[in-house]
C-alpha cells in the first residue's frame, strides 16, 4: 500500500478511537498497535527522525523525506535510507515476521521465501526489499547488535544460502499474469516491471510478450532478459528451481485481473499434495472478506483445492491485530500447519498400505521402501518397541538391552495389546535370581536359545530372524494390515 495513503488511514483511525466516537472502546488496541509498529525511539532520534509518541492527539504523521526511494542511489548513506524507510516513524516488515526468520534458522529448519506484492507501487516494494535485505546482512537498525538489541545475521558464507534478494540482476524477480485457463497463465521471470493499470484497462491494451521485448531491449548488461513461462507446470517448476538458488523470489501478482473479476482469483498457489518433503504456507489477509483472493492448484491434477481444505495447512488468513501484538504469532501458525500437514500424510499413507495390502501382484518389499522413513517406524516398530520399554521399565532387569532384545523376539509379529503380553509372561517375586529366569522363560517362550550369559545362540537366532524378515511380507500378502494402519486411526 501506498504510504501516503496508508498516513491517511493512521490519521483517520486516530479519529475513530476518540472518545466520543463509536470506536473509542478499541482505543487501547489501536494504542498497542502502534506501539508494536512504530520504530523504536532510540532509532528514530539517530536517524532524525521526528518523533511519534502514543498521544492520539497528535493526528499528524510528518512525512520526513519525500524523495523516492529509488533516487537515493546505491551510494546513499544506510541512515539516509532508512529515514526513507522509516519515514512514518513506522516499521515497514512487521517484528513477528523477522522473529519467524529467526526460530527457522534457529531450529535449522530449512525454509525459502517467496514475497507477494498486490497493488504496490514500485517505491513501496524498493522499501520493504531494502529493510530485508538490511536484515539479512545484519545492517537493519532493530537486529545489528545496537540501541540494546541482540545481532541477528543470517551468514551467507556459514550457511551457504542467501536470503538477500537480488536486485542488480532481478534474477530472483517476478511478475504475475492470471487468466481465465491455464493457457493464459503467465509468469515473468527476472523482471518486476508492468503496464500499469491504466495501460490495461485502455483500449490499446499492451500486449504483453511485445511490452517485455521492449524492456529486454532497454535493460542494461547486467540485468537478465525478462522471460516467460505459461502454465502451470512452468511456473512451478521455476519457482522451485529458484528456490534451490536462492532462498527469497518475489512475486508481483495480477491485482488488475482482480480487481476486473469482482475481487476473485487474484492470486495463484501451486502446490504437489504428494509433496511429502515440501509443505509451502501461503500467509495473506481478507480472506474471510475476499474468499476466492487465492486460487490453490494441485500441480498433480490441475484442479483447483478448495480454500476450507487447505486453511490452517498451506494457506493462512492473518490476524493483523494478533500478527502485530504477538511476536510469535507466525511460529505458532507455522506449527499448527506442520501438524495438520503431518497428520494428512498419515492419513494417505494409511490408504495407500491398505491398498497395497489388498494387491497381490504388487512387489511388497518394494512398495514397503517407498513408506517415509518415520512412518514405517511407527507402524511397525515403535508399537512394540513401546511395550518393551514398559515392560522393562517394570521389571527393571540387570540387563537391560538384553531383556528388550528378547522381549521384542517373543512378540514379533504379534498385534497383541499390553495387557494380553503381561498375562502371558509368568508372574515373578522379586529374587537375584529373577532377571536370569526371565531370560530364560523368555528363549524357551520364544524357541531361541540362550546361553549362560543370556546371549543367543547364532546359528538358532540367525534362522529365527530369517523366518521373521519376511513376517511383514506374508502379512501384506494375506491382506492383514491391521497392524500398520493402526497408527494412523
Amino acid at each position: 500500500m501506498n504510504k501516503d495513503r496508508n498516513s491517511q488511514k493512521i490519521r483517520e483511525l486516530c479519529d475513530i478511537v476518540e472518545a466520543n466516537h463509536a470506536g473509542a472502546k478499541f482505543k487501547r488496541m489501536f494504542e498497542d498497535m502502534r506501539k508494536k509498529l512504530r520504530v523504536d525511539e532510540k532509532i528514530q532520534v539517530d536517524l532524525n527522525l521526528k518523533l511519534d509518541n502514543t498521544k492520539l492527539d497528535e493526528k499528524t504523521l510528518n512525512e520526513v523525506v519525500a524523495t523516492k526511494f529509488s533516487e537515493l542511489g546505491e551510494d546513499a548513506d544506510r541512515k539516509e535510507k532508512f529515514r526513507r524507510v522509516f519515514r512514518n516513524s513506522y516499521h515497514n516488515i512487521i517484528i513477528s515476521f523477522f522473529n519467524m526468520l529467526i526460530n527457522l534458522k534457529k531450529i535449522k529448519q530449512d525454509f525459502a521465501i517467496v514475497f507477494r506484492f498486490f497493488g504496490q507501487d514500485e517505491s513501496d516494494i524498493e522499501e520493504l526489499v531494502y529493510e530485508y535485505n538490511c536484515f539479512c546482512d545484519c545492517l537493519h537498525p532493530r537486529y545489528c547488535g545496537d540501541y540494546g538489541y541482540n545481532k541477528i545475521k543470517f551468514d551467507v558464507e556459514k550457511d551457504k544460502k542467501d536470503f538477500r534478494v537480488n536486485t542488480k540482476t532481478q534474477e530472483f524477480l517476478s511478475v504475475s499474469y492470471r487468466g481465465e485457463n491455464e493457457e493464459n497463465e503467465k509468469l515473468v521471470l527476472n523482471s518486476m516491471n508492468h503496464p500499469s493499470i491504466e495501460e490495461l484497462e485502455s483500449d490499446n491494451k499492451p500486449n504483453i510478450e511485445e511490452f517485455y521485448q521492449k524492456e529486454n531491449e532497454n535493460k542494461s548488461e547486467e540485468k537478465l532478459n525478462a522471460e516467460i513461462t505459461t502454465g502451470y507446470k512452468e511456473a512451478y517448476l521455476n519457482v522451485m528451481g529458484k528456490l534451490t538458488q536462492n532462498c527469497t523470489f518475489c512475486i508481483l501478482d495480477d491485482y488488475y485481473h482482480f480487481k476486473k473479476n469482482d475481487f476473485k482469483h487474484g492470486k495463484l498457489l501451486l502446490v504437489d499434495p504428494y509433496d511429502v518433503d515440501t509443505l509451502q504456507i501461503f500467509f495473506d489477509t481478507d480472506l474471510k472478506k475476499f474468499p476466492e483472493k487465492i486460487d490453490v492448484i494441485d500441480i498433480v491434477t490441475k484442479k483447483k483445492i478448495p480454500l476450507e481444505n487447505c486453511l490452517n495447512k498451506f494457506v493462512v488468513n492473518v490476524e493483523p491485530y494478533r500478527a502485530i501484538i504477538d511476536i510469535n504469532y507466525f511460529n505458532h501458525k507455522i506449527e499448527e500447519c506442520v501438524n495438520n500437514r503431518k497428520n494428512e500424510l498419515l492419513k494417505m499413507q494409511g490408504k495407500q498400505v491398505v491398498e497395497v495390502a489388498q494387491d497381490e501382484n504388487l512387489n511388497i518389499e518394494e512398495e514397503i521402501r517407498k513408506i517415509p522413513g518415520e512412518l514405517y517406524l511407527k507402524m511397525t516398530v515403535l508399537p512394540l518397541l513401546h511395550n518393551a520399554l514398559t515392560m522393562c521399565e517394570l521389571m527393571r532387569p540387570s540387563d537391560p538391552i538384553a531383556f528388550i532384545s528378547n522381549f521384542m523376539l517373543i512378540n514379533k509379529g504379534t498385534s497383541k495389546s499390553m495387557e494380553d503380553i503381561l498375562k502371558d509372561l509368568p508372574k515373578y517375586h522379586e529374587t537375584e535370581d529373577m532377571d536370569q529366569e526371565l531370560l530364560m522363560a523368555a528363549g524357551e517362550y520364544s524357541g531361541v536359545e540362550h546361553n549362560e550369559e543370556g546371549g543367543e545362540d547364532q546359528g538358532q537366532a540367525h534362522n529365527e530372524d530369517k523366518k521373521n524378515d519376511s513376517q511383514l511380507n506374508k502379512s501384506l500378502s494375506k491382506g492383514n494390515s491391521k497392524q500398520i494402519t493402526t497408527p494412523n486411526k
